[in-house]
Protein backbone atom coordinates (compact mmCIF):
# COMPACT_ATOMS: atom_id res chain seq x y z
CA UNK A 1 0.00 0.00 0.00
CA UNK A 2 2.95 2.78 0.72
CA UNK A 3 4.86 1.79 -2.03
CA UNK A 4 1.92 2.07 -4.48
CA UNK A 5 -0.07 4.89 -2.77
CA UNK A 6 2.26 7.04 -1.58
CA UNK A 7 3.94 7.70 -4.99
CA UNK A 8 0.29 8.16 -6.49
CA UNK A 9 -0.66 10.50 -3.43
CA UNK A 10 2.49 12.63 -4.52
CA UNK A 11 1.63 12.85 -8.16
CA UNK A 12 -1.77 13.65 -7.21
CA UNK A 13 -0.84 16.51 -4.82
CA UNK A 14 1.33 18.16 -7.27
CA UNK A 15 -1.73 18.82 -9.32
CA UNK A 16 -3.88 20.05 -6.72
CA UNK A 17 -3.46 19.64 -2.86
CA UNK A 18 -6.74 18.00 -2.62
CA UNK A 19 -6.15 15.63 -5.37
CA UNK A 20 -4.21 13.52 -3.29
CA UNK A 21 -7.58 12.45 -1.00
CA UNK A 22 -8.64 10.32 -3.83
CA UNK A 23 -5.68 7.64 -3.02
CA UNK A 24 -8.42 6.86 0.08
CA UNK A 25 -11.30 5.91 -2.95
CA UNK A 26 -9.79 2.30 -3.09
CA UNK A 27 -10.61 1.73 0.53
CA UNK A 28 -14.37 2.34 -0.76
CA UNK A 29 -13.98 -1.23 -3.06
CA UNK A 30 -12.17 -3.02 -0.71
CA UNK A 31 -14.95 -2.73 2.06
CA UNK A 32 -17.54 -3.33 -1.04
CA UNK A 33 -15.95 -6.84 -1.69
CA UNK A 34 -15.73 -7.30 1.72
CA UNK A 35 -19.37 -7.71 2.11
CA UNK A 36 -18.95 -10.47 -0.12
CA UNK A 37 -15.75 -12.13 0.35
CA UNK A 38 -15.12 -12.19 4.27
CA UNK A 39 -17.07 -14.24 6.68
CA UNK A 40 -17.10 -14.70 10.22
CA UNK A 41 -15.05 -17.69 11.82
CA UNK A 42 -17.00 -20.64 14.06
CA UNK A 43 -18.12 -19.40 17.21
CA UNK A 44 -15.64 -21.24 19.93
CA UNK A 45 -17.86 -22.60 22.79
CA UNK A 46 -16.11 -22.19 26.28
CA UNK A 47 -16.59 -23.98 29.33
CA UNK A 48 -17.56 -21.95 32.60
CA UNK A 49 -14.29 -22.80 34.03
CA UNK A 50 -12.93 -20.85 31.21
CA UNK A 51 -14.96 -17.69 31.37
CA UNK A 52 -13.29 -17.54 35.30
CA UNK A 53 -9.65 -17.24 33.13
CA UNK A 54 -11.05 -14.48 30.79
CA UNK A 55 -10.31 -11.50 32.48
CA UNK A 56 -7.45 -9.49 31.20
CA UNK A 57 -4.96 -9.24 33.51
CA UNK A 58 -1.93 -6.97 32.96
CA UNK A 59 1.45 -7.44 33.70
CA UNK A 60 4.54 -5.70 33.46
CA UNK A 61 5.63 -7.00 30.05
CA UNK A 62 1.94 -5.88 28.59
CA UNK A 63 1.90 -2.65 29.74
CA UNK A 64 5.63 -2.20 28.55
CA UNK A 65 4.63 -2.94 24.92
CA UNK A 66 1.64 -1.07 25.36
CA UNK A 67 3.88 2.34 26.12
CA UNK A 68 6.46 1.14 23.60
CA UNK A 69 3.41 0.83 20.47
CA UNK A 70 2.52 4.44 21.59
CA UNK A 71 6.15 6.15 21.75
CA UNK A 72 6.92 4.33 18.63
CA UNK A 73 3.49 5.43 16.52
CA UNK A 74 4.31 8.73 18.10
CA UNK A 75 7.88 9.02 16.83
CA UNK A 76 7.32 6.92 13.24
CA UNK A 77 4.26 9.25 12.40
CA UNK A 78 6.04 11.89 12.42
CA UNK A 79 7.48 11.15 9.18
CA UNK A 80 4.45 11.51 7.13
CA UNK A 81 3.23 14.41 8.96
CA UNK A 82 6.09 16.82 8.39
CA UNK A 83 8.37 14.95 5.79
CA UNK A 84 7.52 16.93 3.20
CA UNK A 85 8.75 20.17 4.72
CA UNK A 86 11.12 18.68 6.32
CA UNK A 87 12.68 17.42 2.79
CA UNK A 88 12.06 20.99 1.22
CA UNK A 89 14.04 22.62 3.52
CA UNK A 90 17.53 19.86 2.83
CA UNK A 91 17.04 19.79 -0.53
CA UNK A 92 14.64 20.60 -3.66
CA UNK A 93 12.09 18.29 -3.92
CA UNK A 94 8.46 17.77 -5.84
CA UNK A 95 5.49 15.98 -3.74
CA UNK A 96 6.45 12.97 -6.20
CA UNK A 97 9.67 12.56 -5.07
CA UNK A 98 8.36 12.53 -1.43
CA UNK A 99 6.06 10.09 -2.21
CA UNK A 100 8.86 8.14 -3.91
CA UNK A 101 10.98 8.46 -0.88
CA UNK A 102 7.97 7.39 1.64
CA UNK A 103 7.56 4.71 -1.01
CA UNK A 104 11.08 3.51 -0.65
CA UNK A 105 10.66 3.17 3.56
CA UNK A 106 7.49 1.37 2.67
CA UNK A 107 9.18 -1.26 0.12
CA UNK A 108 11.86 -2.15 3.35
CA UNK A 109 9.12 -2.34 5.54
CA UNK A 110 8.17 -5.36 3.42
CA UNK A 111 11.42 -6.82 3.48
CA UNK A 112 11.63 -6.36 7.36
CA UNK A 113 8.29 -8.40 8.12
CA UNK A 114 9.23 -11.11 6.10
CA UNK A 115 13.10 -11.12 7.85
CA UNK A 116 11.09 -10.98 11.38
CA UNK A 117 11.07 -14.91 11.84
CA UNK A 118 14.47 -15.16 10.94
CA UNK A 119 15.71 -12.50 13.22
CA UNK A 120 13.39 -13.31 15.81
CA UNK A 121 15.06 -16.93 15.88
CA UNK A 122 17.92 -15.77 16.63
CA UNK A 123 17.02 -13.66 19.76
CA UNK A 124 14.39 -13.16 22.72
CA UNK A 125 11.41 -11.03 22.57
CA UNK A 126 13.64 -8.38 24.26
CA UNK A 127 16.69 -8.90 22.63
CA UNK A 128 14.70 -8.15 19.20
CA UNK A 129 13.02 -5.32 20.56
CA UNK A 130 16.11 -3.73 21.65
CA UNK A 131 17.57 -4.30 18.66
CA UNK A 132 15.02 -3.24 16.46
CA UNK A 133 14.35 0.26 18.22
CA UNK A 134 18.15 1.14 18.21
CA UNK A 135 18.26 0.63 14.21
CA UNK A 136 15.51 2.51 14.36
CA UNK A 137 16.73 5.50 16.50
CA UNK A 138 19.85 5.47 14.10
CA UNK A 139 17.38 5.65 11.02
CA UNK A 140 15.72 8.91 12.88
CA UNK A 141 19.14 10.37 14.42
CA UNK A 142 20.96 10.14 10.65
CA UNK A 143 17.55 11.93 9.35
CA UNK A 144 18.50 14.76 11.56
CA UNK A 145 21.70 14.84 10.10
CA UNK A 146 20.47 14.94 6.60
CA UNK A 147 21.89 17.00 4.44
CA UNK A 148 21.81 15.41 1.19
CA UNK A 149 19.62 12.44 -0.77
CA UNK A 150 21.98 9.84 0.74
CA UNK A 151 21.27 10.22 4.06
CA UNK A 152 17.76 10.92 3.28
CA UNK A 153 17.64 8.11 1.57
CA UNK A 154 19.55 5.82 3.86
CA UNK A 155 17.69 6.65 7.04
CA UNK A 156 14.56 5.64 5.40
CA UNK A 157 15.60 2.59 4.05
CA UNK A 158 16.60 1.83 8.01
CA UNK A 159 13.65 3.18 9.51
CA UNK A 160 11.41 1.13 7.27
CA UNK A 161 13.06 -2.30 7.70
CA UNK A 162 13.28 -1.99 11.65
CA UNK A 163 9.97 -0.45 12.08
CA UNK A 164 8.43 -3.72 10.68
CA UNK A 165 10.22 -5.49 12.87
CA UNK A 166 9.42 -3.09 15.73
CA UNK A 167 6.01 -3.59 15.49
CA UNK A 168 6.07 -7.62 14.60
CA UNK A 169 7.65 -7.87 17.47
CA UNK A 170 5.62 -6.14 19.74
CA UNK A 171 2.24 -7.67 18.41
CA UNK A 172 4.01 -11.07 18.43
CA UNK A 173 5.21 -10.77 22.20
CA UNK A 174 1.95 -9.53 23.17
CA UNK A 175 -0.46 -12.57 21.43
CA UNK A 176 2.80 -14.85 23.69
CA UNK A 177 1.70 -12.50 26.64
CA UNK A 178 -2.46 -13.09 26.98
CA UNK A 179 -4.42 -16.51 26.88
CA UNK A 180 -6.47 -17.06 24.08
CA UNK A 181 -9.17 -15.99 25.84
CA UNK A 182 -8.69 -12.39 26.44
CA UNK A 183 -6.38 -11.72 22.70
CA UNK A 184 -8.56 -9.88 21.45
CA UNK A 185 -8.92 -7.63 24.32
CA UNK A 186 -5.50 -7.41 24.33
CA UNK A 187 -5.08 -6.29 20.60
CA UNK A 188 -7.73 -4.06 21.26
CA UNK A 189 -5.57 -2.14 23.69
CA UNK A 190 -2.77 -2.20 21.02
CA UNK A 191 -4.54 -0.48 18.15
CA UNK A 192 -5.77 2.28 21.22
CA UNK A 193 -2.18 2.88 21.77
CA UNK A 194 -1.29 3.27 18.49
CA UNK A 195 -3.75 5.94 17.29
CA UNK A 196 -3.19 7.55 20.54
CA UNK A 197 0.07 8.09 19.58
CA UNK A 198 -0.95 9.05 16.05
CA UNK A 199 -3.02 12.07 17.75
CA UNK A 200 -0.65 13.39 19.95
CA UNK A 201 2.14 13.06 17.39
CA UNK A 202 -0.01 16.37 15.27
CA UNK A 203 -0.91 18.42 18.50
CA UNK A 204 2.81 17.45 20.13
Amino acid sequence: GGVLFLPIGGLLADLNWRFAFFTYLPALLISILGLFFIFEPKEITLSKDSFKSSRLSLNGTMVYIFLAVFLFQFSFLTLPIYSAQFFHSIVIISSVQVGLVGALSAFFSFFGGLSYDQIRKRTSFRGTNIISILFCGSGFFLLSLAESWFLLILSQIIIGFWGAVVLANLSTWLANQASFQVRGRANGIIVTMMFIGHILTSLI
